[in-house]
């Protein structure tokens, strides 16, 4: 994460998650991978970063609307 300028802990939100990333995700430390419909505000308050993918974003803005 040091190398794409992330320091501290991350969030990385996506719309869903494949076993792949999910098996990466867990060597990366201080990396936390949470879908759209599980992540909560404590989820986005507790990291110093949030990294998310547009389909992400558009599922995270329309959970917000509702």
């Amino acid at each position: 994460m040091k190398k794409l300028g992330i320091e501290g802990k991350a969030l990385f939100l996506l719309k869903e998650i494949s076993p792949q990333i999910k098996l990466a995700g867990r060597n990366i430390p201080d990396l936390s991978i949470k879908t759209v419909e599980e992540v909560n505000a404590m989820d986005l308050l507790r990291n110093e970063k949030l990294l998310l993918t547009p389909s992400a974003l558009e599922g995270l803005m329309e959970r917000i609307k509702k």
